[in-house]
């Protein structure tokens, strides 16, 4: 191994060893567990929402905010959900949670479902405003639509963790009204 090299590996480690927090998992219930070696090695997004779904906070979620469905475009599916914290004002870094669906499929949130809420929990929880997009689909609206709805809610990150200037107060009561 070159000198770089080494040099390299040896900052990375004391790196992570220094600064980095160790990930926190939540023990998995035993029942959970032995179901999931029943469904096997397969990907079935279904079956495993119904044993991870009653795991899931319901709403109302103690101490958090939620603004649902905010307009951030013209379109109809150009709407967000803003999940702060119920009293804290302070700065706080945004996460920006853009569902899957490949542009062609999907939501913010399915109907009765507890699934992205708990990403944007976990956002607040961990000292983020979280921000649950949805976008155009195509084909009725074809490539770049979707990458540009995406790109149009970065604007709102800086909106949602801190409070407005003077300036910004009038364009963001048009915004947001």
């Amino acid at each position: 191994m070159s000198l770089s090299k080494l040099a390299l590996a040896t900052f990375a480690t004391l790196m992570g060893t220094a600064t980095g927090a160790p990930a926190q998992q939540s023990p998995m219930p035993a029942e959970v567990a032995a179901r999931l070696l029943e469904l096997g090695r397969v990907v079935d997004p279904p079956k495993t929402a119904v044993l991870y779904a009653p795991l899931q906070e319901k709403e109302p979620y103690p101490g958090v905010k939620i603004e649902r469905d905010v307009k951030y475009g013209a379109a109809d599916r150009n709407l967000l959900d803003v999940f702060t914290p119920a009293t804290d004002s302070s700065v706080r870094p945004v996460l920006i949670f853009v569902h899957g669906g490949a542009f062609v499929g999907g939501n913010k949130r399915g109907p009765g479902s507890p699934f992205y809420d708990n990403i944007m929990l976990w956002a607040v929880k961990n000292g983020f405003v979280g921000v649950n997009m949805t976008y155009r689909l195509a084909p009725q609206s074809p490539w770049p639509a979707a990458a540009e709805d995406v790109s149009a809610t970065t604007p709102f990150a800086g909106v949602f963790h801190r409070p407005p200037t003077l300036e910004e107060a009038p364009i963001l009561q048009g915004l947001l009204a």
